[in-house]
């Protein structure tokens, strides 16, 4: 060390001096572990050092502030991290004479930063609703890593050692977007997940991690793969299309691990998936694999109750046609099944899954455009009695809770908007009324709006139907019913208790705007009556 510093201050070398903090800072780094005393070392190379022509200097100002960001991440300063690693990446990807692995490696260090920002967004919401912030991040992060595989290309001329950049820059970014669960991102995670299964079957990253890591995380990203395309075809209307690539992805599970232990389930998710399709007649024959798989899989049970309600939707189907001997035949087959389960999954625990499949069921009906809107809410609230029925059972799997539970909010959220807007529409068309006429319409506009309140008290909708009960006792011209109606949301949300929703607090924002308005208004009638 004494060597290297008097190196720097005598040597008018530029590549001695440089190498000399270059060297100072690993030793200090790796060898006596002094964070500072390191993190000067290397900044003295990048300050006086940054914009030399010499490749090797360059090389060693690169690996410097890479080095740097680790370094920041010791001290605690994290955001420092981030922007010394924007700085190294961007140094690495402008200059062309740096090797693709150092630019691979610029470019993997940011988002690993990004990834532990965001993780520590995550541990903050305490299992919350996740942020605008946080979803932010995650789609940040989820991009810098898929970059990596754009800056890999191409990829048949990178060297082995550098593809484990791309083996888990695509596995990380894919999984990152699947975790969100928003449309746009299960559509940006599927492209990278499966990029990552084909070069993983080509042989891409043979040798770059243990086989078994490799296939874990084939194993893994498949996963998600089918449970994206699920999700999506639920989000798409129902695309039979979609659905059938969510099957072909599990049933391609099967066949790549049928001895792992999730095999009997992927292939119940194969059976699921034709179901959603409404695909029945396919949807039992997957059904029926997972028996002959492991007939003492959790998932055993439970196929043969979607089995049941397969051939009991035949049957109706059968029935609706006139068909009373296919009717009769199908009908046989539901008794079949529902004495076997009783046989020999007495202690089986399918029932809550079975009520969320009837929730689905009708949760698909109401999601049927050409059903009216009547009809759409009551398979909503069908389908919303369902999961809440499936959620409070005893001995409910934590998964089917679950379940149940997201389905609820979806569903509600469904249900509610259907509710918000014909009470909307109710209130449009009675102010077109008048007189008597007008005022029964506004109560019952009233009514709907205090019906969905007392309903689903925890809905953001519920609190701002408050601002239409107001409006229609302000059309009325009854000021102390509309000034309660506005009340209800000032107390609910005082102004050191921000509502958590912003369309809720907008609301109570007017809420607070309107009932000032009419208090003012009220005073003024007062005093002109006093003169």
């Amino acid at each position: 060390m004494v060597n290297y510093q008097k190196a720097i201050e005598t040597s008018q070398d530029e590549l001695t001096r440089a190498q000399s903090y270059y060297r100072m800072g690993l030793i200090y780094q790796n060898n006596l572990n002094e964070t500072q005393n390191a993190l000067q070392a290397f900044t003295n190379l990048v300050s006086e050092y940054s914009g030399s022509q010499h490749s090797t200097i360059r090389d060693m100002v690169s690996d410097a502030m890479v080095r740097r960001s680790d370094l920041l991440i010791k001290t605690g300063n994290l955001e420092a991290a981030i922007t010394e690693a924007q700085k190294a990446r961007d140094m690495a990807l402008a200059d062309a004479n740096i090797p693709i692995a150092q630019k691979l490696q610029a470019q993997y260090q940011l988002s690993y930063m990004l990834a532990l920002k965001t993780d520590k967004i995550r541990q903050s919401l305490q299992n919350q609703v996740p942020t605008e912030e946080y979803k932010n991040s995650v789609r940040e992060t989820a991009s810098a890593y898929a970059q990596i595989y754009e800056l890999a290309q191409p990829l048949d001329q990178l060297e082995q050692s550098s593809r484990a950049f791309v083996m888990h820059s695509l596995f990380q970014s894919g999984q990152l977007y699947y975790f969100l669960r928003f449309q746009s991102d299960l559509q940006n995670a599927i492209p990278l997940l499966e990029t990552f299964v084909k070069l993983a079957d080509q042989g891409y990253f043979k040798g770059v991690a243990q086989d078994s890591e490799i296939q874990k995380n084939v194993r893994d990203a498949l996963t998600y793969v089918g449970s994206s395309y699920f999700e999506l075809a639920r989000m798409a209307e129902l695309d039979p299309m979609i659905f059938n690539q969510a099957a072909a992805t599990f049933k391609d599970l099967v066949r790549r691990f049928p001895k792992d232990e999730d095999a009997p389930l992927w292939q119940y998710q194969a059976g699921e998936s034709f179901y959603a399709a409404q695909d029945y007649v396919t949807a039992i024959q997957e059904y029926e694999k997972v028996r002959q798989m492991d007939v003492q899989h959790e998932s055993a049970a439970d196929s043969l109750y979607a089995m049941a309600t397969c051939y009991q939707l035949i049957a109706d189907m059968a029935e609706s046609q006139g068909d009373v001997k296919n009717r009769d035949a199908n009908l046989s087959k539901v008794y079949e099944l529902n004495e076997i389960l009783a046989n020999e999954y007495p202690d089986s625990q399918y029932a809550p899954d079975a009520f969320i499949n009837v929730g689905n069921n009708y949760f698909n009906q109401g999601s049927n455009t050409d059903i009216s809107s009547e009809e759409r809410e009551r398979f909503y609230r069908l389908a919303l009695e369902a999961y809440q029925r499936a959620s409070e059972l005893p001995g409910i799997k934590p998964e089917s809770q679950r379940l149940a539970k997201e389905y609820i909010v979806e569903t509600e959220d469904l249900l509610t908007r259907d509710i918000y807007t014909r009470g909307k529409d109710m209130l449009d068309s009675a102010k077109l009324l008048a007189d008597e006429a007008r005022n029964q319409k506004l109560m019952d506009v009233i009514k709907v709006f205090e019906d969905l309140a007392e309903q689903f008290p925890n809905a953001p909708l519920a609190d701002i139907g408050y601002i239409q009960i107001a409006e229609s006792y302000v059309v009325m011209e009854n000021w102390e019913k509309a000034m309660e109606a506005y009340k209800y949301l000032l107390d609910k949300y005082p102004i050191n208790k921000p509502a958590p929703y912003e369309q809720v607090q907008q609301a109570r924002d007017y809420a607070e705007k309107r009932y000032t308005e009419i208090f003012v208004y009220l005073k003024s009638l007062e005093v002109h009556e006093g003169n």
